[in-house]
């Protein structure tokens, strides 16, 4: 089993961010969701806030994203967003 998944958030002007994690916890139309390595296939619809994740040196991140569809399936998250961008306490680096 993974300990890790990819991520992937596109918006319609850039891929966003792409990279392996260790977790994520989203908005979604079914509330709020955590997604761990090995998680069930799904699609459902982002609502906007913020999305949280840490990466595989355990850096923590957070995203504020616009509506949009997130799908998961074979330890890959694709966050479909029709806007995102990096919350004040969260530095790109």
């Amino acid at each position: 089993m993974s300990k890790y998944f990819k991520l992937l958030i596109v918006t319609p002007e850039e891929e966003f961010y792409t990279g392996n994690i260790l977790s994520l916890n989203c908005k979604t139309t079914e509330g709020s969701r955590g997604i761990l390595p090995n998680h069930c296939a799904m699609i459902t619809g982002l609502v906007p806030g913020v999305t949280k994740f840490k990466d595989t040196e355990e850096k923590e991140y957070e995203v504020e994203t616009a509506s949009g569809i997130l799908k998961v399936k074979d330890n890959e998250v694709i966050m479909l967003c029709n806007s995102a961008k990096w919350a004040e306490k969260t530095s790109k680096e």
